[in-house]
């Protein structure tokens, strides 16, 4: 499930699944090794010229 989107939240996969965020977050961080946080994306930084 989390390999075919890893972009789920955590309580999109909660709702899907039909339990608790907290379980859905127990589960992701102690039996997948998985850290639930959103990826931020940023500008990159250029030499100015």
């Amino acid at each position: 499930m989390i390999d075919e989107s890893p972009s789920t939240s955590c309580r999109q996969l909660a709702s899907q699944l039909e339990v608790s965020r907290e379980t859905a977050r127990k589960i992701m961080k102690k039996d997948l090794s998985l850290f639930p946080y959103k990826i931020q994306t940023i500008q990159q930084l250029n030499e100015l010229q």
